[in-house]
């Protein structure tokens, strides 16, 4: 009989599902998503708990779980409302302490964790894996991320700089780094005949920690050189988390009012396999942002043997040599400008399968399996 591994999300993600597969063959997964409803949400909502079950299209068996939320209440009535919430949902999930659960990332996934492991004993290991920022976060939740933390069996992050950013806000723990896994019979790298035309390829919601004002000052600055090739960019995901930023980037673009650089945006969802295909047509990957974890866009352009261009934002130094790329500093734009220059020219050359394998070596299909597995039966064994 497989073992059970209980997969704890903070939200819907692919590549949290992605990563679950690795282990269907030894464990027995449920992945379990939470998702927290607000008071004001009552009235439409009508009930405090709510579950949904769905095989993914990935083959994994997901329930989310939608729930409403009553931080303003005193904490001994939070309490007991957590209490009835985890007999609702472990009436539904069977979890004991012969199982293990996976937090991927603490909020809200790590609250749950911490309550199911209060009431059965069952071992958690956490992935952080989000840009850890406090702000908004009540006192109650912020004193309940140590308790979290010193409970779970191991801290894992995804970077030496998403762990500076936990260590920092006085959450003091030991960790490893995990990273994020990248499915190398999806993202590969394909041969390219020569082209006229020169791709840049850039995927993440529109939003101020993604700063992607500075990659179009670096377009300006390019759309300012001659080159012998045309310069496209192709921006994906601008209307990821959940708002819609299509007219504002429109109106960026048109006021940057390029001459010589075509942009194309894409506010719609793609496919896995679609977004592999566009790396594939692509010959370069581009990255702005001011804090990641460990971006799984940038580790996917690597898997298809893109090099890229990125600024110091958090798990590239894990990631990015001389052999696939460079780090520069953040809205550094004049330097990535530079550095893209010398690319569309030719002045400095990629060896795009060796991008691809050193990616694979470190956090494709095997080696991310390997890990996996080495937590989670060494949690089992606690």
């Amino acid at each position: 009989m497989k073992k059970k591994l209980f997969v704890f999300c903070s939200w819907d993600a692919s590549f949290f599902r992605e990563q679950a597969q690795l282990v269907k063959d030894t464990f027995e997964v449920e992945m379990v998503v939470f998702n927290p409803k607000s008071i004001r949400e009552f009235l439409k909502y009508w009930k405090l708990i709510d579950f949904k079950h769905r095989i993914s299209e990935e083959g994994m068996s997901v329930t989310t779980v939608s729930y409403l939320t009553f931080w303003f209440l005193p904490y001994f009535v939070q309490d007991a409302i957590e209490s009835y919430y985890f007999k609702r949902l472990n009436a539904r999930l069977h979890v004991d302490k012969n199982s293990v659960i996976h937090v991927n990332t603490i909020y809200e996934a790590g609250f749950w964790a911490s309550i199911f492991h209060k009431k059965t004993g069952v071992p958690y290991v956490i992935h952080e894996q989000q840009k850890f920022i406090l702000t908004y976060r009540t006192k109650r939740s912020m004193q309940l991320i140590h308790e979290v933390i010193k409970n779970a069996h191991k801290m894992l992050v995804s970077s030496h700089d998403q762990a500076r950013q936990l260590l920092t806000h006085g959450y003091q723990f030991e960790f490893e780094i995990l990273g994020n896994y990248v499915n190398e019979k999806l993202f590969f790298p394909v041969a390219k005949a020569d082209s006229s035309v020169f791709k840049i390829i850039s995927i993440g919601a529109y939003t101020y920690f993604k700063d992607q004002k500075t990659i179009f000052k670096t377009l300006k600055v390019l759309d300012t050189i001659a080159f012998d090739k045309k310069i496209e960019f192709h921006y994906f995901g601008i209307n990821g988390w959940g708002v819609n930023n299509e007219a504002v980037v429109k109106q960026l673009i048109t006021d940057f009012d390029y001459k010589n650089v075509a942009v194309y945006i894409y506010p719609e969802n793609h496919s896995r396999a679609s977004i592999a295909s566009k790396f594939q047509q692509a010959d370069m990957f581009i990255l702005s942002s001011l804090m990641e974890g460990m971006c799984v866009s940038l580790m996917e352009a690597l898997g298809t043997g893109l090099p890229v261009c990125t600024t110091q934002c958090g798990g590239v130094d894990e990631l990015i040599d001389e052999e696939n790329g460079k780090v520069f500093q953040i809205r550094d734009y004049q330097s990535m400008a530079l550095f893209i220059e010398k690319i569309i020219k030719k002045e400095v050359v990629y060896d795009t399968n060796r991008i691809a394998e050193k990616l694979v070596s470190g956090f494709g299909t095997s080696a991310y399996t390997k890990k996996l597995l080495q937590y989670y039966n060494d949690a089992l064994l606690q």
